[in-house]
């Protein structure tokens, strides 16, 4: 699409090169990706559209206050921070201007807060409630054990087929967040339980776990979170069980138990600079993961 040379360089027209350079090299996920859409367009209207080779410290100060203005969360105001730190980078690095530099635009103070988790004991008295005597209580089961051990996400967790898995080295390769391979360990606990909600089911349906109906379909998301939320409420929990608090819990107990932060890193498969700039130790590789896993994960006491 032609444009008049001043035109080229408003904020929204560099915006959408940049989106469709992300875009067509797939460098978010697509939650990820709509999100910055979401936050740019804000951006925009704070700053007016205006020509991005114009942006000084004075715009930056002038974006800060607007944000402080409309009263969100410390998380909230970097977000949009981000965003136009990495639409002038790569104006930089791609488009060759003469922009402000992205590195002098500091972001707001995050108060720290103590990481919410579970501890082993309440893990396992999590994992071997749901009863095993109707396919529900069997599929709550296998699906809290699987992300005890594995760690994962709940949306790479209901994308698990039974052709991802190999119960002989209990390891299944994976796509996780960005559409990246990952490879995630069972322990015999997430594999028993697995094992015994397939057996129960009388359906040809490729996914691991899904509704239990005569015709069913993958689990969704919202409903594994209902079913955690019930079966935490039934025990009294004072913490809102979710998937992600039982994935925190897992790194925790590894990291507990002694195993490196830079192999707790590979465990969650974190690619963040923001992440693992402050906890890493040092490169980890799959085997080192895999026998720390096995020591801690393979000798957890199911009986508790």
């Amino acid at each position: 699409m032609f444009l008049f040379k001043n035109e080229r360089y408003k904020l929204s027209n560099c915006f959408r090169r940049y989106f469709d350079k992300v875009g067509a090299n797939m460098e978010l996920a697509k939650s990820s990706f709509e999100k910055y859409e979401e936050v740019s367009s804000w951006v925009i209207k704070i700053l007016e559209d205006m020509d991005i080779r114009k942006i000084d410290a004075d715009s930056i100060t002038g974006l800060k206050k607007d944000l402080n203005l409309r009263g969100l969360s410390p998380p909230r105001k970097n977000h949009h921070l981000v965003v136009l730190r990495n639409l002038l980078s790569f104006a930089k690095a791609e488009e060759n201007l003469d922009v402000y530099d992205f590195n002098r635009i500091t972001k707001f103070k995050v108060p720290v807060k103590e990481v919410e988790y579970l501890t082993e004991e309440e893990l396992i008295r999590l994992a071997n409630c749901p009863k095993e005597s109707n396919i529900t209580g069997l599929r709550l089961r296998a699906a809290i054990w699987t992300l005890i051990s594995t760690g994962c996400r709940a949306s790479e967790l209901l994308n698990l087929r039974k052709s991802n898995i190999d119960s002989k080295n209990g390891v299944a390769q994976i796509r996780t967040k960005g559409d990246k391979p990952h490879q995630i360990i069972f322990n015999r606990q997430s594999l028993d339980a697995i094992n015994k909600y397939l057996e129960k089911r009388n359906d040809d349906e490729e996914w691991v776990f899904v509704t239990a109906v005569p015709n069913p379909k993958r689990w969704k998301i919202s409903d594994l979170e209902r079913s955690l939320r019930g079966i935490g409420k039934k025990m009294g929990f004072k913490k809102n069980i979710r998937p992600h608090l039982i994935r925190k819990s897992s790194a925790t107990l590894l990291f507990k138990k002694g195993t490196p932060l830079g192999v707790v890193q590979s465990y969650l498969n974190h690619s963040s600079p923001q992440i693992t700039s402050r906890f890493y130790l040092g490169s980890s590789n799959f085997e080192e993961l895999r026998r720390n896993h096995d020591r801690v994960m393979n000798n957890l006491n199911s009986e508790i």
